[in-house]
């Protein structure tokens, strides 16, 4: 892209010189004809003095830019507080059905921009999102026409305070952050959700190991975490030097929270000097903080911020008179007021077709936000030329195939001392492979690595091999677990068509999907929208809410009983595939509304072989933090594990049906079944391989590999019947 050129620029300055002259010259017989437009803006009322103040300065510009038109675009802004969660959805929908409204700004709270976004979807009424920057929420609403978001996902945020940590020269990090439980698929609207489900998989990428993922819900579990955080760097080997804290509040108020807590832990258990550094994300920042926070500890963190390039922070100290910066989506909120009245100027009957084309552009013609470059985009606007502006956060530069978020964003990072922010430095992900637009999320791969650990067990260790089973397990139920249950029945169908038949395959599962009155396929269940039917001649033998951990022993160790009549009837001479769906934590796999925790997995696979069980297992677990699990069953002869993230990394859902609103399948599950459609006798070391590079967030791991035998000569056709 280039400048707009001398010439051209000579003749529009010249063009409105005459106008302005004309226009404030005669006074009469020239009359603009303004053309205004309502805009909801939600956001909490703790920001709003400071919004209302940034969007007036916004106003005024765009007014001046239009003071020389016949025609001029303004826009009325309507205030709610977000934080009034009781009428948030009434007004939303107010709003949707009006069509004086032409645009939501905001909200700034995940939960809150799902449900509003859900609504929005009603009229396609134009939503843009100043800072919710949830990954599930922008790939959720990723191919929405309405959906606009300002700001990259947090996964930029996360991979810069890491960047932070490592010039510390840190070896590890933890991570404290706001989050529901794991299990139930709210947790998914919390604040922290992205930084739970992505620090493991970009720290293992930088080379930083994970001491521990801390999670709380509210003041009593955050005090918790915190004494737990104080007794593990009590311990000798935990040095603040090379240990980082990585803190994620959902608000500014949690940080004093962490603040007054870990000041007075630490001290108490006598090892304040072993108090990690901790870099916080953009949430902790507030002027309550500010004012409020001690000097126990210290503090660094991220912001997102506006473009260090586009002189917005001086001209911003400069009209409020002070040395303080833009905070809480302020910048965010500026640009949308101009893209909202560029695109207006655009076409105003098709609003989200005039946004895609604004911040698609790739014209020659670039514009900033100042009000003599505003005038000359909004003429260009006028006589049908749409040319490329650049705001004060930035290029406006969206993803060419979902358009959904900027694909560039800046982060300040400060340092908190005296009570008084400083700004160290501003940082932009602009030359990173994880700038993550939606689209980027799905296709990044996972490094692999092709070193395979030395085996200790030989092919001469087994018997021949006689017969195959399988187990499949969908642990969760509900329709918002929906994916669970279709990669089991994805599963399921895979092995059928290879030639298992029903006396060999034992399937868990609720089965409570295919006929819920919200699926939109009765009676089927899809791992795509297009997908072909998994819910066919299926055979469920147990459902998890029927079954203990004591049951799951009996039955996979072959011991029938009143409760479990119908058992694993595989013999040393048989090879069991294994497979598992689920949600998963650190050391505990959910079995419905139970929990089988690591040693109970072990105790049930070490059962299986001394019952005589297997010849080989392969056993494949799909959940979050699986690795732990694995890292607990290793040592037991024939055994073989894969994991679809390791034991601090969550696995993520794929596939979103954007009119059941659900994730209908995992890209571990899809890579798996791929691979082993493409190729039955691939090997081990293959399949992984393909997993692995295809499976986004998190690391696909082996584990067990040395007591079961070389990657390359194996292969998974020993698991599919002769």
């Amino acid at each position: 892209m280039k400048k707009i050129s001398f010439l051209y620029l000579l003749f529009f300055v010249f063009f409105f010189s005459s106008c302005r002259e004309d226009a404030e010259g005669t006074g009469k017989g020239r009359r603009q004809n303004v053309l205004t437009y309502k805009v909801a803006v939600i956001m909490p009322a703790s920001q709003q003095e400071r919004w209302e103040r940034t969007a007036q300065w916004a106003l005024e510009n765009l007014e001046l830019a239009q003071d020389t038109f016949s025609t001029k675009v303004r826009l009325e802004l309507e205030w709610f507080d977000e934080d009034d969660e009781e009428h948030l959805a009434d007004f939303a929908r107010r709003v949707d059905a009006d069509p004086q409204y032409k645009a939501i700004i905001g909200p700034m709270k995940t939960r809150n921009a799902y449900l509003v976004g859900n609504i929005c979807e009603n009229n396609q009424t134009t939503l843009l999102l100043p800072q919710c920057t949830s990954v599930e929420v922008q790939r959720f609403f990723a191919e929405s026409p309405n959906v606009f978001n300002l700001t990259q996902s947090d996964i930029g945020q996360i991979e810069v305070m890491i960047s932070c940590a490592l010039a510390r020269k840190a070896k590890s990090v933890s991570l404290l952050t706001h989050y529901g439980n794991p299990a139930d698929s709210a947790s998914i609207l919390s604040y922290g959700s992205t930084f739970h489900d992505w620090v493991g998989f970009l720290a293992s990428e930088a080379g930083l190991d994970i001491d521990t993922i801390c999670t709380y819900t509210d003041e009593t579990s955050l005090q918790r975490a915190v004494l737990g955080l104080s007794d593990l760097y009590a311990h000798a080997h935990y040095d603040s030097i090379n240990s980082v804290l990585l803190f994620a509040p959902e608000t500014p108020r949690e940080l004093l929270l962490f603040d007054q807590y870990a000041g007075s832990m630490f001290a108490t258990a006598g090892h304040g000097h072993n108090r990690p550094l901790t870099i916080c994300s953009d949430a902790s920042v507030g002027d309550i903080v500010e004012k409020g926070i001690s000097n126990h500890g210290e503090y660094e963190g991220i912001d997102i911020a506006a473009s260090a390039t586009s002189g917005f922070v001086p001209a911003y100290q400069a009209r409020f008179s002070g040395d303080e910066e833009p905070i809480d989506g302020e910048p965010q909120l500026f640009d949308a007021l101009y893209i909202l009245t560029f695109a207006l100027t655009i076409d105003s009957q098709n609003l989200n077709d005039a946004i895609v084309r604004l911040v698609t552009s790739d014209s020659d013609y670039i514009f900033s936000w100042m009000p003599d470059d505003t005038r000359l985009f909004l003429s260009f606007a006028q006589n049908g030329i749409i040319a490329n502006p650049s705001g004060v956060i930035g290029e406006w530069a969206f993803d060419e195939r979902y358009h959904s978020a900027v694909l560039t964003t800046t982060y300040r990072h400060w340092y908190l001392a005296q009570n008084q922010y400083t700004t160290i430095e501003y940082i932009t992900l602009n030359n990173s492979r994880r700038s993550v637009s939606s689209e980027q999320i799905w296709q990044m791969n996972a490094t692999v690595d092709d070193a395979v650990t030395e085996t200790k067990i030989s092919e001469n260790y087994y018997d021949e091999l006689k017969d195959n089973y399988a187990v499949i397990v969908a642990a969760s139920n509900g329709w918002a677990n929906y994916r669970h249950q279709a990669d089991a029945l994805d599963i399921y169908q895979m092995l059928r068509q290879n030639g298992y038949d029903d006396d060999h395959i034992l399937l868990i599962m609720e089965d409570d999907i295919a006929d819920e009155e919200r699926n939109i396929y009765p009676g089927e269940v899809r791992i795509t929208p297009d997908g072909e039917n998994l819910h066919r001649d299926v055979i469920v033998d147990y459902k998890p809410s029927a079954l203990t951990a004591k049951d799951l022993y009996n039955i996979l160790t072959g011991q029938p009983g009143t409760r479990t009549p119908t058992v694993l009837n595989a013999t040393p001479a048989d090879n069991v595939f294994f497979f598992w769906s689920g949600h998963g934590n650190d050391g505990v796999l959910y079995f419905d509304r139970k929990s089988i925790y690591d040693n109970e997995m072990r105790d049930i696979l070490v059962g299986m072989k001394q019952f005589d069980k297997f010849r080989k297992l392969f056993l494949v677990i799909e959940t979050c933090r699986a690795g732990s699990i694995a890292q607990q069953c290793t040592g037991i002869p024939g055994l073989l594990m894969l994991t679809a993230a390791n034991n601090r990394e969550s696995s993520l859902a794929d596939i979103m049906h954007p009119q059941m609103g659900i994730w209908m399948s995992n890209a571990f599950t899809r890579a798996f079944c791929t691979a082993i459609d493409h190729d039955h006798n691939i090997s081990i070391r293959n399949l992984y391989y393909e997993v692995a590079r295809q499976t986004v967030g998190s690391h696909a791991t082996l584990y067990n590999v040395e007591n079961y035998g070389n990657m390359f000569t194996n292969t998974f056709n020993e698991y599919l019947p002769r």
